[in-house]
């Protein structure tokens, strides 16, 4: 009976040996090297076979013998390069120093400026935007015609110019705008609006269907 404690209490000991040492790779070489180790610690210098402080040791004392993965580590900002920024969340760029902030907003400013050829009729939509200091996106342009939509108004030029300007705090600012803006500005009109977005689209507890299809949905059908 006692063995059979014995061995509960070991493997129980290795388990957490292993949760705690990540960088130990599990194979057939180093469970027999450390199974070697861990012998001599217990018979020749009576270390507790049951003890996580004996697998620990054997691991110390075999590392150079041992195959180990090292833990990612993830960059620091300063190290990230801009598409690295661009993929953190609203939340993490909203804490990003402001030389940082300036690196990200120069990127996505050099990200707009990648867009196809427009045709006559998205060319005409885009000066007026950005006669209005506002974005030529797919964001602004959807809040644009969700509220021309819900008005029943046709899309002339001078409906697009009125709905933009009921909308303007909501609406993204144009590239001229934001490389005028210091990075305190830069956060307020862009990064801050994204972090509550964000923030607005997580789903309701208990909410079965997902947060905004049926809105989406009726913008689809309603263009």
């Amino acid at each position: 009976m006692g063995n059979e404690h014995n061995s509960v209490f070991v493997t129980s000991a290795a388990k957490v040996f292993l949760q705690r040492c990540p960088s130990y790779v599990v194979n057939k070489k180093n469970s027999a090297t450390m199974a070697k180790e861990l012998i001599r610690l217990v018979e020749e210098e009576h270390f507790d076979p049951a003890s996580v402080d004996t697998y620990t040791q054997a691991f110390q004392n075999c590392l150079q013998e041992l195959e180990v993965c090292e833990p990612e580590t993830r960059k620091s900002v300063e190290e990230m390069t801009p598409e690295e920024l661009a993929k953190l969340s609203p939340a993490e760029q909203e804490r990003l120093p402001d030389h940082i902030l300036r690196k990200l907003a120069n990127f996505e400013l050099a990200q707009r400026r990648q867009k196809p050829t427009l045709d006559e009729h998205s060319a005409t939509l885009k000066q007026i935007f950005e006669e209005l200091d506002v974005a030529f996106s797919p964001g602004n342009t959807k809040i644009v015609a969700e509220w021309m939509n819900s008005r029943e108004l046709g899309f002339s030029p001078a409906n697009i110019r009125m709905a933009i300007l009921d909308n303007e705090s909501r609406l993204e600012p144009s590239e001229q705008v934001i490389q005028s803006m210091s990075a305190e500005e830069y956060k307020k009109a862009v990064l801050d609006p994204k972090l509550r977005a964000a923030r607005a689209a997580q789903p309701k507890p208990g909410s079965k269907v997902p947060f905004g299809v049926q809105s989406y949905s009726s913008w689809i059908h309603s263009r």
